[in-house]
């Protein structure tokens, strides 16, 4: 009997005694939750949808249903259109690698249906939610590992309201303010690395973190570890602290790339250029866990471990940047609900306004600027015509002008002081 057996069994075990407390407690392994059947009973469990819930969300899962079949899909939702135009895009390289796919029989065309609706409905049962690309890349792990589209709904809608919410409001900036954590954990351990990685705008691992890995990981094995990794901690603080650990366990893969494309003579001084360090740090994911890696598995649970211990040693309510997050942030308040994805959204809306304020004000403060150097101008303008004028009215003769024409300037002169 091999230990994933023995794993398995247990875990089974667990399961089938509806063990909640013991489920939540379980060890992390180098197996994360072994398979898919597991995962599809233990998910959902660690995300917190209880019996009372889960009826609930079948409920919302049938209405939305109902509603789905009545009306156009791309009147169902204000950004059916971009949804669709990801969906397309699709079944590249998850699909392929998933053994374990309850539907593998079915055509790929009949899946992107089933995933175009699957987040639609999810879309529609949350007010205010926002679609943003890189969504359908979660939703599709959704989809690959719940035997029915109905658990695929209920997962997906507490995965969005736990574990995504940020990320679904009009604007990118409660996500932004996010990024700027793994930098600052980086500093906390490795202050030279830091010198290097602090170069750019952390924009980089944007792509990382909004698919939850699934965009950047395309081993479907790799993905579904992480996600054991996160649910068993119940933690959405962990996808920042792996990415600052899969940053410091490539770091020296990091900086050789990064001395060959600068040509550099082998000695490191971290001084790279700027472009050169984005588009280093935006690929070395792919190229370190690609689809083809022989250890990736093991790499995985690795870089698990080391997020696990940086979680510890660096608390990121002790990071500078901590205090630009979101009071109603998933990083700041774990509770799944609507209240609190509403309460985002307000809190949201408060920044765009104050916002929209400066830019105001900033602009306000710059045609005043504009104006006042505009009657500068005039004045000095309206100055030199008054000398000119007031010559010429005492010598018309002097300048060719008669006397009555130079009278009419002075009262023209005299009307445009006063209204200065």
């Amino acid at each position: 009997m091999t230990i994933g057996i023995d794993v398995r069994n247990e875990l089974l075990m667990i399961l089938d005694a509806n063990d909640i407390v013991r489920l939540k407690n379980y060890p992390y392994n180098d197996q994360g939750l072994v398979n898919d059947e597991i995962r599809e009973r233990a998910w959902p469990i660690l995300l917190g949808i209880n019996r009372f819930l889960d009826s609930y969300l079948n409920e919302l899962y049938k209405q939305n249903v109902i509603d789905w079949m009545q009306l156009d899909p791309y009147t169902f939702h204000k950004d059916a259109d971009q949804v669709q135009k990801d969906v397309d895009r699709s079944f590249n390289t998850l699909y392929n690698t998933s053994s374990c796919y309850h539907d593998k029989g079915k055509s790929v065309e009949d899946l992107k249906k089933r995933l175009f609706k699957l987040i639609m409905l999810v879309l529609k049962a949350i007010p205010q939610s926002n679609y943003y690309q890189g969504y359908h890349d979660v939703a599709l792990m959704a989809l690959l590992h719940f035997s029915d589209d109905c658990s695929s709904f209920k997962f997906l809608y507490m995965l969005t309201l736990k574990y995504l919410r940020d990320h679904m409001m009009s604007g990118i900036h409660p996500t932004i303010v996010q990024l700027n954590l793994i930098p600052d954990i980086i500093k906390q351990i490795d202050f030279q690395f830091y010198l290097t990685v602090q170069r750019v705008n952390p924009i980089y691992a944007l792509s990382s973190i909004i698919s939850l890995f699934t965009h950047e990981i395309e081993n479907y094995q790799d993905v579904s570890i992480i996600w054991d990794s996160i649910f068993l901690n119940d933690d959405p603080q962990l996808p920042i602290y792996l990415y600052a650990a899969l940053l410091i366990y490539y770091k020296e893969d990091i900086i050789m790339d990064l001395t060959e494309i600068c040509d550099s003579s082998g000695e490191i001084n971290f001084d790279f250029d700027v472009d050169i360090v984005h588009s280093v740090l935006s690929k070395f994911i792919k190229k370190n866990l690609s689809i083809n890696s022989i250890d990736s598995k093991h790499e995985v649970y690795k870089i698990i471990q080391l997020s696990f211990n940086l979680r510890k040693s660096v608390p990121m309510s002790s990071l500078k940047s901590f205090k630009h997050i979101y009071k109603n942030s998933f990083l700041k308040c774990t509770s799944g609900s609507l209240t609190v994805f509403q309460s985002l959204a307000d809190e949201y809306h408060r920044y765009e306004m104050k916002q929209l304020r400066k830019k105001k004000h900033g602009a306000l403060i710059k045609r005043n600027k504009n104006n006042m150097i505009s009657l500068l101008k005039i004045s000095a303008g309206v100055g030199i015509l008054g000398i000119i004028l007031h010559v010429t009215f005492k010598q018309p003769t002097r300048f060719g002008i008669e006397s009555n024409f130079a009278k009419a300037y002075i009262n023209l002169y005299q009307s445009i002081r006063e209204y200065i």
